[in-house]
């Protein structure tokens, strides 16, 4: 008898949006004759089927996981054409390429030593799961996701993001992401210093930004990773000095650049990258390790901070 009376419960709630009241059945049978009105009872008599074919609770809890999980894919694929209310109150944002979702517990970890509060730009690409967008949003619901394709590595969503949050009044940036460099066998040591020079305490993090703070610093970098162009051109020589010559500006060898893609910078740093680089196209991935226009970008982050009159610092660490 309970078993019934939940089978007509389920089915009710399975067909009240449409036939909710008795006028609104008779519209649809009238707009769309009785083969469609059969239909449409057939496919909310399936939904319900789907959801209680085992166990009744059971099958509810999974109809509000399978909902909410579409919620999340709508929130994950959402890229903002605009930003509104973004930077209004915060002076710190943390723009991260979440490529490796395995390292997210890593990377929250130290995300979590900032202090003060900050805005979190998270891109994806299609490797996305719907566990992991839960397991952001229950530490950071405020989170802001963009999803890209599988090019540019993390320097193409970068820019994209960049461009949209420049003029929102942030007074430093933390640029991030999941870096395994697999190719080396000191890529993890590479990742781990690098979270631990910029994110490893409190302390740390107040005297970069103590550092951001002086006039004439633009990026900061984990030590070792300031290196100068002209020894570690590598196979970006070529695009470089292509990307320059269709700009109508000078080759030049003399600076320094933030190796690995990770640091803290000011956001007019970068003025002027996005149009340095904008018709260029970046490569599909491929495993490259060297010589894509990702790679010549992440040189060029040096070349632009020192034509904005910005010197680029290490930040000494402790490991």
């Amino acid at each position: 008898m309970i078993r019934l009376y939940n089978v007509v419960l389920i089915l009710f709630k399975s067909l009240k949006k449409d036939f909710l009241l008795p006028l609104k059945f008779l519209r649809f049978l009238r707009q769309y004759g009785i083969k469609k009105t059969k239909q449409r009872i057939k496919y909310r008599l399936g939904l319900w089927l789907y959801y209680n074919q085992n166990n009744y609770q059971e099958n509810i809890q999974r109809k509000k996981q399978h909902t909410s999980a579409f919620n999340v894919e709508a929130l994950k694929f959402k890229v903002l054409s605009t930003v509104p209310d973004i930077g209004s109150e915060r002076e710190i944002a943390v723009i991260l390429h979440l490529y490796y979702l395995d390292m997210w517990d890593e990377i929250s970890y130290y995300l979590l030593n900032l202090s003060e509060e900050f805005d979190l730009f998270i891109s994806l690409n299609s490797n996305y799961s719907v566990d992991c967008i839960y397991s952001i949003m229950n530490k950071f619901p405020k989170a802001h996701f963009f999803c890209f394709g599988n090019r540019g590595r993390d320097i193409f969503p970068f820019v994209k993001i960049y461009e949209k949050i420049k003029n929102t009044g942030y007074k430093f940036v933390c640029k991030l992401h999941t870096k395994k460099s697999s190719h080396l066998y000191w890529g993890d040591m590479w990742r781990r210093h690098s979270l631990e020079c910029l994110l490893g305490s409190t302390e740390k993090i107040n005297e970069i930004l103590e550092l951001l703070s002086k006039n004439n610093v633009g990026i900061v970098v984990p030590w070792g990773n300031r290196l100068c162009y002209k020894d570690w051109k590598s196979g970006n020589e070529s695009t470089i000095k292509e990307i320059l010559s269709k700009k109508r500006m000078n080759y030049f060898e003399d600076f320094y650049f933030p190796s690995g893609s990770m640091f803290w910078f000011k956001p007019d740093v970068f003025e002027g990258l996005v149009e340095l680089i904008k018709g260029e196209e970046f490569e599909p991935e491929k495993g490259q390790v060297d010589g894509t226009l990702a790679h010549a970008i992440e040189r060029m982050f040096g070349l632009v901070c020192y034509l904005n009159g910005y010197n680029i610092i290490e930040y000494p660490s402790t490991i």
